[in-house]
C-alpha cells in the first residue's frame, strides 16, 4: 500500500540522519540526498555544509549547495550554489543564510567584491524563483523570477521578472519586467523598466530607461538600444523609440511616433535627434498656408528639430520637419478635402551676426488621404516628392518666409476618382477598370512664420 512505503521511506530517512550527523563533517559530499523536510535527511540533521549531486526533497529541503540535479514537492533552499536543474512545486531559492552573522555593512562589502550565492542552471517552479546573488541559465515561473544581482540567461515569469544588475539575455514576462542594471539582451513584457543603460530591445505597452545607447552615445562604437511600445520613456536617449507616444530627456537618436515629445541637448561635436512623427516637440515649429494646382486652400502646421545644432559653426543650419495637413479644393457643394503628412529636410543658410537664417531649401515627400464628397469609403491616396525654395521677405521680419515648391505628384484611387489637372496629367488607367493612376508637375506658392 502507499502509505505503507511513503512509512518505510520516513523510517529511513530518520535512522540516516541520525547516523549522519554523528559523523558529520565541515564539507561533505553525496551523490544522493533524500530529504523529507530540513533537518530530516539522508545526510544529516544539519546539511548546511553539504553538497550533493542529486536531491531529492519529498516536502522541502535545505542544503549547502546542489551540482546535478535537484527536485522538491514544496520548495528547495540552498545556501551557496545550485547548479543543474532545480524543479520544485512552489519556490527555489539560492542564497539562504549565505550572509548569517555578517554585519549589513560587511554584507555590502562581500557583495561589492562579487562574493555572492550563485545559479549556473535552470529554476522550475510555479510560484517563485529567487537567487539572492548572480544568475546564469534560466528561471521559469508562473508568479516570479528573481535575481537579486547579475543575470545571464532568460526569465520567464507569469508576472514579475527582476534583474538587480547587469541583465544580458531576455526576460519575459506577462506582467512586468526589470533591471536594476544595464539592460545587453531583451525585455518583452506590458512594464518593461531599465534603471541604467539599455543597449538591447525593450518591447511592451509600456517601456522606461535611464538610458538608451547608440552610435551618438559617449562610449564609441555602443550597440544600438530600441523601445517598442504604445509609450516610450527615456532620459538620454541616442538610440532608437518606435512607438505612439515616445518621451525622452537629451536626444540624439531617431523617434518614430505620432507625439515626439524630447529635449535637444545641442552636445558639442554629436548630431541632434530625427524625429518622424505628426507631432514633435523639440526645437523647431512653423505653420504654412499655400495654394497649389489641385487645391484652394492648403494650412498646415510643421514640428520638428535642427539636427546639426551641436555641430555648429557651419554654413547652414539642417532641420528635420513632419507637416500636417488641411486641404480644401474650394467652397462648393463639390468640395473635396485632403488630410496629409510630410516629411522634409531644410537646409537654411546660418549667419547669425549679419542676416540669421535669411532663406532656405527644403526636400520633401509626403502622402495626403483625399476625401470625396460624392466617393465611397475606399482608398483615394496623393502621394507627393517636392523640393522648396523660400525667403524672408525682407531683413527685419524674422520669421516670415514666402516659399515655393515644385514637385511630382502620384494619385491613386480604387473608386475611379481622378484629380490632376488635364492639361498636366499622364492617366494610366484602363477601359472598365475603376483604378486611377495619375501622375503630374505641381506648383504651390505660400507663406510660413517660424514660432
Amino acid at each position: 500500500m502507499p502509505y505503507r512505503f511513503l512509512l518505510c521511506l520516513l523510517l529511513i530517512v530518520i535512522k540516516y540522519s541520525a547516523v549522519c550527523y554523528s559523523q558529520q563533517t565541515m564539507h561533505s559530499t553525496s551523490t544522493v540526498n533524500l530529504t523529507l523536510v530540513p533537518g530530516l535527511s539522508s545526510v544529516g540533521l544539519d546539511p548546511s555544509n553539504h553538497y550533493s549531486y542529486l536531491t531529492f526533497n519529498i516536502l522541502s529541503g535545505y542544503q549547502r549547495g546542489n551540482y546535478w540535479f535537484q527536485l522538491s514537492g514544496i520548495s528547495s533552499a540552498t545556501i551557496e550554489q545550485a547548479n543543474g536543474i532545480q524543479l520544485a512545486g512552489l519556490a527555489n531559492i539560492v542564497g539562504v543564510d549565505y550572509y548569517r552573522g555578517l554585519s549589513p555593512k560587511a554584507i555590502l562589502k562581500a557583495e561589492k567584491e562579487g562574493d555572492t550565492p550563485f545559479l549556473n542552471g535552470i529554476q522550475f517552479t510555479s510560484l517563485m524563483n529567487y537567487v539572492r546573488g548572480r544568475a546564469s541559465g534560466g528561471q521559469m515561473a508562473l508568479g516570479a523570477n528573481i535575481a537579486k544581482k547579475s543575470m545571464t540567461g532568460a526569465q520567464l515569469g507569469g508576472l514579475l521578472n527582476y534583474s538587480g544588475g547587469l541583465l544580458l539575455g531576455v526576460q519575459l514576462g506577462s506582467l512586468v519586467n526589470i533591471a536594476k542594471g544595464s539592460t545587453m539582451g531583451a525585455q518583452i513584457a506590458p512594464y518593461n523598466y531599465t534603471f541604467r543603460e539599455l543597449s538591447g530591445f525593450q518591447v511592451g505597452l509600456v517601456n522606461r530607461a535611464k538610458t538608451i545607447e547608440g552610435k551618438n552615445s559617449v562610449q564609441e562604437g555602443a550597440s544600438t538600444g530600441v523601445q517598442l511600445g504604445l509609450v516610450n520613456f527615456s532620459g538620454v536617449m541616442n538610440g532608437l523609440q518606435i512607438g505612439l507616444i515616445n518621451v525622452s530627456g537629451d536626444n540624439q537618436g531617431t523617434n518614430i511616433g505620432l507625439i515626439n515629445v524630447y529635449k535637444t541637448p545641442h552636445k558639442k561635436g554629436k548630431p541632434d535627434s530625427t524625429p518622424f512623427g505628426l507631432l514633435n516637440f523639440g526645437s523647431s515649429a512653423s505653420v504654412e498656408t499655400f495654394v497649389d494646382e489641385t487645391f484652394l486652400m492648403n494650412f498646415s502646421i510643421s514640428t520638428g528639430n535642427i539636427k546639426n545644432a551641436g555641430l555648429l559653426p557651419a554654413r547652414s543650419l539642417k532641420r528635420i520637419m513632419n507637416q500636417i495637413m488641411y486641404r480644401q479644393s474650394h467652397f462648393s457643394e463639390s468640395t473635396y478635402r485632403a488630410y496629409g503628412w510630410n516629411w522634409q529636410k531644410q537646409f537654411y543658410n546660418y549667419a547669425p551676426n549679419i542676416t540669421g537664417e535669411f532663406y532656405f531649401v527644403s526636400l520633401g515627400f509626403g502622402t495626403s488621404y483625399v476625401d470625396f464628397a460624392e466617393a465611397e469609403h475606399r482608398i483615394n491616396l496623393l502621394s507627393e516628392i517636392g523640393l522648396t525654395i523660400g525667403s524672408r521677405l525682407f531683413y527685419k521680419n524674422k520669421s516670415t518666409y514666402l516659399f515655393a515648391t515644385l514637385d511630382a505628384n502620384y494619385f491613386y484611387s480604387n473608386d475611379g476618382q481622378t484629380l490632376a489637372p488635364g492639361n498636366l496629367s499622364r492617366s494610366f488607367n484602363e477601359a472598365g477598370d475603376r483604378r486611377t493612376h495619375e501622375l503630374w508637375p505641381g506648383l504651390a506658392v505660400g507663406l510660413k512664420v517660424a514660432l
